[in-house]
């Protein structure tokens, strides 16, 4: 709490107005990232599995990659063991979502009788995974950001993976 009153000024009994707890200004923060993460994930799908995918994928990959997202996930990691509602607020409010979302996305696809996925929560699991290895833990890890080609190529990869080893077209 000492480290944010410096960053934002003011005074600390301000901040503990606002913040009464660490874990409640934790929450807040894990809540606009995961705000920030699955914004739109759910509204506006198309008739078009992949490009709804690729257009979520996009999203989702570029919001890992920011700054405040990295530092998020730094932050939580670190406190984890400290503050243990943290984590689980973090996975509901913020990849949980995301499952949610894509869940939907993936039964809508089912239901069309377009595409066969008759697990779609296994379906979103596995494509959010996808989405998040490699290229986000290089981010975390070496701190390299990947460009908007190298995210393109990622999303795609994992869109070809889902769709050759989990859909079945009819």
């Amino acid at each position: 709490m000492d480290d944010i009153q410096q960053l934002v000024g003011g005074s600390k009994l301000t901040l503990y107005r606002y913040f009464p707890s660490k874990e409640t200004l934790y929450a807040e923060i894990v809540q606009g990232v995961a705000n920030e993460m699955v914004a739109g994930s759910d509204a506006g799908f198309t008739s078009d599995l992949i490009s709804d995918l690729r257009a979520l994928g996009k999203r989702y990959v570029s919001t890992l990659l920011l700054p405040e997202t990295l530092e998020l996930f730094r932050g939580v990691i670190a406190e984890a063991p400290h503050l243990p509602e943290l984590g689980p607020l973090f996975l509901k409010n913020g990849p949980g979502r995301l499952m949610e979302s894509l869940e939907k996305r993936f039964r809508i696809a089912d239901e069309s009788g377009k595409w066969k996925l008759p697990r779609s929560r296994l379906a979103a699991q596995h494509f959010a995974g996808m989405l998040r290895t490699t290229i986000h833990e290089r981010a975390l890890i070496t701190g390299h950001i990947a460009s908007e080609g190298e995210i393109d190529q990622h999303v795609g990869e994992a869109i070809q993976t889902l769709l050759h080893g989990l859909v079945s077209l009819s």
